[in-house]
């Protein structure tokens, strides 16, 4: 799946590297034209002008957070108790 953002299109792994995980270690902040749809579901779209605002729902941070949880390199990171 690929979205366009910054007139350029680009995979959701670009972007969520790029202008989420680059963005907070190097600026401690996310760029002012990303917004976030309060939604579970994996939903990503680039809004049209005049804002032109990358929108990114919720479920996209759950979805990161069990991959990191889940993977089996990190399972002593994880344990359930």
């Amino acid at each position: 799946m690929k979205v366009e953002f910054r007139d350029e299109v680009h995979t959701i792994p670009h972007i969520l590297y790029k202008w989420f995980r680059c963005e907070l270690v190097h600026e401690a902040a996310l760029p002012i034209d990303i917004e976030f749809i309060e939604s579970d579901e994996l939903s990503i779209r680039a809004g049209g002008a005049p804002e032109y605002i990358l929108k990114i729902s919720h479920g996209w941070f759950h979805w990161i957070i069990n991959a990191v949880v889940e993977a089996p390199c990190n399972k002593e990171e994880f344990k359930l108790k």
